[in-house]
């Protein structure tokens, strides 16, 4: 992690016959996630800050990263036997021959902002009145390209600043997840 980082994220590549996933820090001897439900992704820094702190500090909600390098452990636990889709009966016998499964998509990523928020910036702007703006000039240029007649009392601009300052990157996340 480095500095400026804003989230990492870990995503998620492992067999439909995964019963558990346990996502751990091992050199600190820390569990970060252990449970039955495999998402897609996980939000390590959240999780990190709803508990130990190793590589964050702030609450869930709103943590910061901390500058470092951070061994992460991924381990995926299927059932006793193979499955046909009737869980807990299983198929094959005998139980040597389940096997879990974990895919070269499972990795972590570090997203830094001041990346994203050039290109972002670029195309909108960093404040709710730039981007109006800029949105009633390129209305009007491209009417006036046209030659389409307007009346500017018949045009209402407004915009709304999401996120958390000094960008949105949570909320562009969470539209992203959806």
């Amino acid at each position: 992690i480095g500095k400026d980082a804003k989230r990492a994220l870990l995503f998620l590549g492992v067999g439909t016959d995964t019963d558990r996933l346990v996502v751990e820090l091992p050199d600190n001897n820390t569990v970060l996630y252990n449970d039955t439900v495999v998402p897609f992704f996980l939000d390590l820094g959240k999780l990190d800050s709803a508990g130990s702190h190793i590589f964050t500090n702030g609450t869930p909600d709103n943590y910061n990263l901390t500058q470092g390098n951070y061994n992460i452990k991924v381990t995926v636990i299927s059932s006793d036997s193979w499955e046909s889709g009737d869980k807990g009966t299983g198929s094959s016998s005998p139980s040597k021959y389940a096997n879990a499964e974990i895919f070269s998509g499972t990795r972590v990523a570090v997203i830094y902002p001041k990346f994203l928020r050039n290109m972002w910036a670029a195309a909108y702007n960093d404040t709710a009145q730039g981007a109006e703006t800029n949105a009633l000039n390129n209305l009007t240029w491209s009417l006036n390209q046209s030659n389409i007649p307007y009346d500017m009392r018949n045009i209402n601009v407004t915009a709304m600043y999401t996120g958390d300052l000094p960008n949105a990157l949570p909320v562009r996340l969470e539209l992203w997840e959806k």
